[in-house]
Formats: C-alpha cells, structure tokens, sequence
C-alpha cells in the first residue's frame, strides 16, 4: 500500500506515502487514520504526512478538500519531505480549510510544533 499509517505518539498520526498516491488512497488512508483516533479514544489529532519516498501525488482539490475535513478532530496535518506541488497544495489548502496545516524541516520539527499545538508536553 503507497501510504502506511502509525500512530507515532498519543494524539499524533505518522503517514509514510511511497511511490505514486491516488486520491482514493488517501481517503483509505483517511479512513485507517480516524480508525486509530476511535480506537485510542483522542477528541483530538495531528497527522504528519512523510513524503519522503513519495514520487507521485495525483491530486484534485476538490476531493483533497473533503477528505481534509473528513473527521474534525483532525486539527491539523504536517508535511515534511513533501515534493514541491505537495508544499504549494498544502499551503492553499491551509487558506480554504479551519485547521493547521503546515510545511516542516523534518520529522523532529513536524512533532515539536504537533506537541505545541495539542497543547503535550515535551519528553524530557
């Protein structure tokens, strides 16, 4: 399957997208995602999106809108090693949707600013 989803710590989803991604990919993995927040009981979650093996992404923007508002206690969704066109796709979803979507360094940045925004204190 192009995109494996953990969960990386409490409240905070880790998707790893490889090869080439097709929307109804992301709405099944949309789908493993709320499935993981209904199991561990969360009110609310980040996902961080590592594209870093990604070498296709065949998006639509429409059907990217709904799937990002798929399940509201998804608060915010972080990129990192994304392509270009990923990066410029998610800085305009972040203008037309009410959650955190942001573009990271790396995964250790993508899970300070996810702890900061969920409000987790940082391990020691």
């Amino acid at each position: 399957m192009p995109i494996h989803t953990t969960l990386l710590e409490p409240q905070i989803m880790l998707e790893l997208w490889t090869g080439i991604v097709t929307m109804p990919e992301v709405v099944t993995s949309g789908e493993d995602v709320r499935a993981l927040a209904n199991e561990h009981h969360f009110t609310s979650y980040i996902t961080i999106i590592d594209g870093t093996a990604l070498e296709q992404f065949q998006f639509n923007l429409r059907e990217m809108l709904t799937i990002v508002e798929f399940d509201k206690r998804n608060v915010g969704i972080y990129i990192i090693n994304g392509p270009a066109m990923a990066q410029i796709a998610a800085r305009a979803i972040d203008k037309l949707v009410k959650m955190d979507i942001k573009v990271c360094r790396d995964l250790p940045h993508a899970r300070a600013l996810a702890r900061a925004y969920l409000g987790i204190q940082s391990e020691a």
